[in-house]
């Protein structure tokens, strides 16, 4: 038989894995293709850039998109596992989980409604209006968010020293310090004294920005940045980055803008999308070109 849709898959998935427990995306594939039988044919299927398996990237969708709406979740890299909205929706199930089934989940709308925000996501008619250019733009930008949102699902996993590191190397990468090697200073876990981090901007060190890194679930607040400051009054320094793969709070963030010193809040968001502009923790997947008619080649 032909390799189903995304949206035929993810219902089997969702069982599989409230069924079985943590798996592995390679075994997920394995139970969903001995479910269809699908034969070495369908499963050698590629795509039409011939750079992965038809049936192997229909998988990968399926557990996104439910990843997206909470129905599952994954505890660690490659490993999935069903979660307890998810096993709710098992007790009563549809025929068929597609996209707009799951826009009742608040977390799968909320990641919906910003790809619509962006400009990122093709509905229905539109996809006749658009160009091909625009089509390719707007699926561009909808890997871009899945990027993202893959970024800080693995940064919410990392170990906070480890964080601290990433954080530095965002920022050396982004131009921070006159040298790459010498001017970036990781401080030590038991005598950070507050602070995680330092980058010269000059040789001398007269010019330093500070940093605090913090891998949190929750909102950062106020009394988060207000320790921050008094660790930068302690260094006589005024200049400040304080970064979080959580958020902030209103009152951090209004506290910011009522004080002397210029720090800068960065939020996980606005990280992931860093890290993705300055090629950290990311590697290139495929480029394509887009060639069009050269005029001049014709002219006579």
């Amino acid at each position: 038989m032909a390799v189903p849709d995304f949206q035929t898959l993810m219902l089997p998935v969702l069982r599989v894995l409230a069924s079985e427990g943590p798996m592995k995306s390679g075994d997920i594939r394995a139970s969903i293709a001995a479910q269809f039988q699908l034969s070495d044919e369908d499963l050698q299927e590629m795509l039409p850039s011939k750079l992965q398996g038809t049936f192997h990237n229909r998988v990968a969708w399926a557990l996104s998109y439910l990843k997206r709406a909470e129905l599952i979740s994954s505890p660690a890299r490659s490993t999935y596992i069903s979660t307890d909205l998810g096993r709710g929706v098992l007790k009563d199930p549809p025929e068929r989980i597609t996209i707009p089934f799951l826009t009742q989940f608040p977390a799968f709308e909320g990641f919906r409604k910003r790809a619509l925000d962006d400009g990122k996501e093709v509905q229905g008619a539109d996809i006749e209006e658009a160009t091909p250019h625009e089509l390719i733009e707007r699926a561009y930008g909808r890997l871009q968010q899945e990027l993202v949102s893959d970024l800080l699902s693995a940064i919410s996993n990392m170990d906070p020293y480890k964080f601290e590191r990433l954080v530095l190397d965002v920022l050396s990468a982004m131009g921070y310090g006159w040298d790459t090697q010498e001017s970036v200073t990781h401080t030590q876990k038991s005598a950070d004294g507050g602070i995680d981090g330092f980058i010269n901007q000059d040789r001398l060190g007269v010019d330093s920005v500070y940093v605090q890194a913090k891998r949190w679930q929750a909102s950062v607040g106020r009394v988060e940045i207000q320790k921050f400051v008094g660790a930068l009054e302690e260094r006589r320094a005024s200049k400040g980055i304080f970064i979080t793969s959580s958020d902030f709070n209103s009152n951090a963030l209004t506290y910011v803008k009522n004080i002397s010193k210029q720090v800068v809040l960065v939020d996980g968001q606005r990280l992931a999308e860093l890290m993705v502009e300055f090629d950290v923790g990311v590697s290139p997947s495929k480029k394509i070109t887009i060639k069009k008619l050269d005029t001049d080649y014709f002219e006579d």
